[in-house]
């Protein structure tokens, strides 16, 4: 696939210009932070939903886990495709990543995820459309 293909975020994730790169991080780190529950998109309330279910407990720890993988990774958010995961998933997911400590690693699974989240918004898009 040629780089005029490749989704923007993947570019800009491989272009050195130093604004190409604090804008990619501002994309990454405005994401909202899992479990969250002021969220804008109705799209991403609902697939945060299965994360709020949870006891007390379960809403502390997500919130624990947040705090240590931004302590990890300054600068971003943790960033997942949540359709379909339950909330054990997703945390035994997010103890992976801070465990491994892999800062490139990291950002290219965010960048991925975004992809998979944009997407998704395009396939719900066009299947409400069709309706």
């Amino acid at each position: 696939m040629d780089s005029g293909r490749l989704p923007a975020a993947s570019r800009l994730s491989q272009s050195t210009s130093t604004s190409d790169q604090a804008w990619l991080e501002s994309i990454l780190a405005a994401h909202p932070r899992l479990g969250q529950s002021k969220i804008d998109s109705t799209q991403s309330k609902a697939e945060q939903a299965q994360l709020n279910a949870g006891d007390d407990s379960q809403r502390q720890v997500l919130s624990q886990l947040n705090d240590l993988y931004e302590k990890t990774f300054p600068g971003l958010r943790y960033i997942v495709f949540v359709d379909g995961r339950d909330q054990a998933a997703i945390m035994e997911d997010m103890k992976f990543r801070i465990e491994r400590q892999d800062s490139v690693a990291e950002r290219n699974a965010a960048i991925k995820a975004m992809c998979e989240i944009a997407a998704d918004r395009v396939r719900s898009a066009s299947v409400e459309d069709d309706d």
